[in-house]
């Protein structure tokens, strides 16, 4: 008995029996198993009594009864279970037909038993379709599919492979009745025998086939869940968008803010060196007026303004300047500190504006609010005011301080008319 015994095939790495090297190579293609050796261990199955098929599995025993009726089983070794003469003098007429279908119906056992090493379904789902298979699918119709109703490409790719159709209800339709399949999501597969997909949604066996009504039904609840999933996705995509112009918006408000300081820094700095200019020029038109002083009254003069600076209580000085040499001075002023290529416009803007005010003076004497300039105007201050000289020229002829204006108590035409006079000549030299 030993040695008739058939050595089988071992898998080294799960422990399965297997009787041919054909059976082998199988296993190792569908679990990448590539140790095997012979064994002596014997392969047990369920031996059907009535026809001599041998069951590897409960799965197989079950679709043997299923397809051939047969009921009665006993277990017994694949060496054992060969048919002999005996055994085939024994079986009925339509054993031949049954065996004739034990290869395939072993295959199939085999397929449908749980394997050794079940695969990870998210693995499986990210696994794409063969491309030999999806080569030639409707383009027009999977960029629909994908684009405007949302679906998946993998998923879109089978249902147009499995329906052979480009016809977009059609596809809706199919993906609706077999989305809640096991193998839903499962690639397209070569056939490793046939060069053909495999087939691998089992609808059609398990499942009763749904009706028209059904299946349109099941479709409309598919393209509304995707019309939501794409809402969805818009509202998310919206809700980042006004992240990012939020964040965008303060980062611009802050650059503002600094390029703003950075201007008001610079306007300062500008402000600063002019007042030391300004504060040079003075002391160089002090110096200049000294000079003029010590040519005209000899330097008893220019000691006499000396010892009155040292010594405030003492004499005024002797010689006191006229109204027009008094403008004349604000006026010279004016125009050297605030020089056209220095202060553009400043110099100009100063003596215009005076000139209004002593010439409505001129044309209205006896209008008093002609003869008040409110000192607190901020016109005021920003044309004449804050401007070197402006004042002193106002005071020279006859503009007096009173609180918070300037008033003109005596009105002396003469006066007020070289005023006028002396304004448009300087006003025609800066043009």
């Amino acid at each position: 008995m030993e040695s008739n015994k058939a050595k089988a095939l071992k898998c080294a790495d799960c422990g399965k029996l297997l009787r041919t090297a054909a059976e082998a190579q199988d296993h190792a293609e569908a679990f990448g198993h590539a140790n095997f050796a012979e064994t002596a261990e014997e392969i047990v199955a369920q031996v059907c009594t009535e026809c001599g098929k041998p069951c590897e599995s409960q799965t197989a025993m079950d679709l043997h009864k299923k397809r051939t009726g047969h009921q009665n089983f006993e277990q017994k070794s694949i060496s054992t279970a060969i048919y002999s003469k005996s055994d085939a003098s024994t079986m009925s007429s339509s054993a031949p037909a049954t065996a004739a279908s034990a290869a395939t119906d072993v295959a199939m056992a085999e397929s449908e038993a749980t394997p050794e090493e079940p695969v990870d379904p998210e693995v499986l789902a990210a696994e794409p379709n063969d491309p030999d298979l999806v080569a030639n699918l409707d383009q027009g119709a999977l960029d629909t599919l994908v684009n405007s109703m949302g679906f998946s490409r993998k998923t879109a790719e089978k249902a147009l492979y499995k329906t052979g159709t480009s016809n977009i209800e059609a596809v809706v339709t199919w993906i609706a009745e077999h989305e809640n399949d096991a193998d839903f999501h499962a690639p397209l597969k070569k056939s490793a025998h046939t060069g053909a997909a495999e087939s691998t949604s089992s609808a059609g066996t398990s499942e009763q086939k749904l009706s028209k009504e059904e299946a349109a039904i099941r479709a409309r609840e598919l393209q509304e869940r995707l019309r939501q999933r794409r809402l969805e996705k818009e509202k998310q995509e919206e809700r980042e968008r006004e992240v990012n112009r939020i964040k965008s918006g303060k980062q611009m408000s802050q650059t503002k803010q600094e390029l703003e300081d950075l201007q008001r820094k610079r306007q300062l700095e500008e402000l600063k060196r002019e007042k030391i200019e300004a504060a040079k020029e003075k002391e160089r038109l002090r110096k200049l007026l000294e000079e003029d002083r010590r040519e005209r009254f000899g330097s008893k003069a220019v000691s006499s303004s000396s010892s009155t600076e040292a010594a405030p209580a003492a004499a005024p000085a002797v010689a006191k300047k006229s109204p027009a040499e008094l403008m004349s001075l604000a006026l010279r002023m004016i125009r050297t500190l605030y020089r056209p290529d220095v202060r553009p416009g400043v110099a100009k803007t100063a003596l215009t504006t005076m000139r209004v005010y002593v010439k409505n003076v001129v044309d209205h004497p006896d209008e008093e609010k002609y003869r008040k300039i409110r000192v607190t105007n901020e016109a005021f201050q920003t044309r004449v005011g804050k401007v070197n000289g402006g004042i002193d020229f106002l005071k020279a002829v006859g503009f007096v301080e009173d609180g918070d204006f300037l008033a003109l108590q005596a009105v002396d035409k003469g006066v007020l008319q070289k005023g006028v006079d002396l304004l448009e000549e300087n006003i025609i030299a800066l043009e």
